[in-house]
């Protein structure tokens, strides 16, 4: 799921005419969004933000779009923590064993990948796990991601 923002207030023509980055409420939005899942799809050089890394190296895209792709809560809080872009943590997971999500000190996710070929598969969940999600990365793998 891909979703494409523009919050504005009707009655002001400034915000109006503003590309909601260059608002409070966009800023917001970038440093706050990876706690609901979302993250921001195409960074590139200074944008959304100053300061941003240029990913289009990875994404193929070298546009400004204010483009949010909804990823869930433990990937997208890895992916914050390792400046990384949706293909760069897709390529994190092929190459790492698992990621760690650590909330004052105690694990609340783990993210792991394994190769899966089309059909059934069988999965074992740390012990503790309290729920967890499973998801095709499109590359032959899943991703599976676990809450404690």
């Amino acid at each position: 799921m891909s979703v494409e923002l523009d919050v504005w207030n009707q009655n002001d023509p400034v915000l109006k005419a503003a590309r909601i980055h260059d608002t409070v409420q966009g800023q917001w939005l970038v440093e706050n969004s990876w706690k609901y899942g979302y993250v921001f799809r195409y960074p590139v050089l200074n944008y959304p933000l100053p300061g941003t890394v240029d990913k289009s190296f990875k994404t193929a895209i070298n546009l400004k779009i204010d483009a949010y792709r909804y990823v869930g809560v433990p990937h997208a809080a890895v992916m914050r923590q390792l400046d990384l872009c949706l293909e760069e943590y897709i390529e994190y997971l092929i190459e790492n064993e698992h990621a760690a999500v650590y909330e004052d000190g105690q694990l609340k996710d783990e993210i792991f990948r394994v190769e899966a070929a089309p059909g059934d598969h069988d999965l074992r969940l740390p012990e503790g796990a309290a729920s967890y999600s499973v998801s095709d990365d499109n590359m032959g793998g899943l991703v599976v991601a676990v809450t404690f």
